[in-house]
């Protein structure tokens, strides 16, 4: 019925734009290290990158002109509509709403277990990024396949974002596919831990990414999901702005502790 094919709908484009962001650290991580090659190559790379930036930045300013879709994308979405919008209110009224969603989403536990699991998640992949190249020229990996890797980690996240969301569509039960997609991503965390521990194991790190990929990538638009119906009837945008601000925050905390565990090589 149309209700379900407006739920199976939102499901897949949550998946792929919640990859947008993955899909710009594979070009990233793909692209610039053939770039650069020497300190003097830094100025390019700024002006490449800059392009598609601005490009999108023009983009965006012509062509989003509404703040919702013409018309509700669920049923949820559409009576949150229906208690949200009132037309005429003020601005002492629209932050009492918002104070009041606030308050509704943190004294949610459910929502709480997804703000600190999710976010942590993303946490976790946005520092394990930023020093994944340091981690792996300490144990003799060049550039060229740490960013490889990364590719290979973000590139696959697009199959296991649309795999999950066949499988909820056709089986239902998206917590529990949530929960497999998570616990099978953190066994493969754990595999690339190990094996970032040693030298020449290159076949079993790109397999190793690309798993961790597929599962951790999957699991991504699935708690985005769940975020959104156990916060009901708060307004869509913010558990997943929540949830994105918990993934900074607790980023760039492990990228704060790491600096301080690190320690000088060995001969």
């Amino acid at each position: 019925d149309r209700d379900h094919i407006s739920s199976s709908s939102r499901l897949l484009a949550t998946g792929l734009l919640s990859l947008s962001m993955p899909l710009g650290m594979v070009l990233g991580q793909g692209i610039t290290p053939a770039m650069v090659s020497t300190s003097e190559d830094i100025p390019l790379m700024n002006i490449v990158w800059f392009i598609p930036a601005i490009i999108t930045f023009v983009f965006n300013i012509l062509s989003v002109t509404r703040a919702s879709p013409p018309s509700p994308p669920s049923r949820s979405a559409e009576l949150a509509a229906e208690k949200h919008v009132v037309k005429g209110s003020t601005r002492r009224e629209l932050l009492q709403r918002y104070v009041a969603d606030l308050k509704s989403m943190f004294t949610n536990r459910e929502f709480l277990v997804l703000f600190v699991v999710l976010g942590g998640a993303v946490g976790f992949i946005n520092g394990f990024f930023t020093q994944l190249s340091q981690m792996m020229c300490a144990r003799g990996y060049d550039n060229e396949f740490s960013g490889l890797c990364a590719s290979l980690l973000l590139g696959t996240g697009f199959i296991g974002a649309l795999a999950s969301g066949l499988l909820v569509e056709k089986f239902g039960h998206i917590e529990d596919v949530a929960k497999l997609f998570f616990g099978i991503a953190v066994l493969f965390g754990i595999l690339i831990a190990q094996l970032l521990r040693e030298s020449g194991l290159n076949a079993g790190l790109a397999v190793s990414f690309t798993f961790f990929g597929i599962f951790a990538f999957g699991m991504y638009p699935l708690g985005l999901e769940l975020a959104l119906e156990v916060t009901y009837p708060v307004d869509e945008s913010m558990p997943t702005a929540m949830i994105f601000m918990s993934g900074q925050i607790q980023g760039g905390i492990l990228v704060i502790v790491s600096m301080f565990m690190e320690e000088n090589l060995s001969e």
